[in-house]
């Protein structure tokens, strides 16, 4: 993670909300159990808690927004939503469907350092939620027509956010603190970005991000680590192992403070 060598503030009544740590202090309840190990070269991690009937799988991959180069400027965004519009042969419609028979839920998400997918439900349907994700995540669909759908959906978001506070104000931070650097940008780039984005470049990203040398997963919630185990064995099973990407440059920043206001008065 590339750190800031300055200080800037931006004023345009935005909020403010914190996250806790997992763990963060808390004693850990009687029966929860933390596990690490190697599943097929992967790294596990399994917090067993049989305190609910849930299970939440998550796989993460160590590269984001940050490992973009300036043609793929919103790029990881773009794919993490898409390889959840659809995957091995199923529509979106029909993952939906298949996800929601379980009372499940699965997302995929971009952040600057990382791609991450989630599938979460009532652990009976763990091996359900399981193939589901590995379905998602390995075998992703990446059709030219659901692109074409989310990028006007994602284009149409970013209008819509032109006039809000807290974009702006979150927009005036970055390019204050970057400039024109990379970290300048919001993690899901600018319009011109989006619409810019083809699928030979999501693919390209796919290929070099999504891959079991750049993965960890964190299995969470009732079932066990001789069950989850062999469950994660079969869905990472021959699958290619790539290089990790390289760390992004460290961003240069003024150490210097600043003081933006962002003049709307419309608002």
């Amino acid at each position: 993670m590339r750190r800031l060598t300055g200080c800037a503030v931006v004023l345009l009544g935005a909020a403010c909300a914190s996250t806790p740590s997992p763990g963060g202090g808390d004693t850990a309840p009687a029966g929860r159990q933390t596990l690490r190990y190697e599943v097929e070269g992967v790294r596990v991690i399994q917090v067993i808690d049989t305190s609910l009937p849930t299970t939440q799988i998550v796989w993460r991959f160590a590269a984001g927004a940050d490992a973009e180069s300036p043609e793929e400027v919103g790029g990881c965004d773009l794919l993490a939503t898409l390889m959840n519009r659809g995957a091995s042969g199923k529509t979106a419609m029909q993952m939906a469907a298949a996800i929601d028979r379980i009372g499940g839920s699965m997302s995929g998400s971009a952040s600057r350092d990382s791609i991450s997918f989630s599938a979460s439900g009532l652990s009976r349907y763990t091996s359900i939620l399981a193939q589901l994700l590995a379905d998602t995540v390995r075998r992703p669909n990446l059709a030219q027509d659901e692109l074409e759908r989310l990028r006007r959906e994602t284009l149409a978001g970013l209008k819509s956010s032109r006039n809000r506070g807290r974009n702006l104000a979150a927009k005036a931070l970055l390019r204050s603190l970057y400039g024109n650097d990379r970290l300048g940008l919001p993690v899901g780039g600018d319009e011109a970005a989006v619409a810019a984005r083809n699928l030979a470049q999501l693919k390209a990203l796919y290929a070099r991000i999504i891959h079991p040398g750049n993965l960890t997963i964190g299995v969470f919630g009732a079932p066990g680590f001789e069950a989850t185990r062999k469950l994660l064995q079969t869905h990472l099973r021959a699958w290619k192992r790539g290089e990790r990407p390289a760390a992004p440059a460290a961003a240069t920043v003024a150490p210097k403070t600043r003081l933006h206001i962002v003049d709307k008065p419309d608002l």
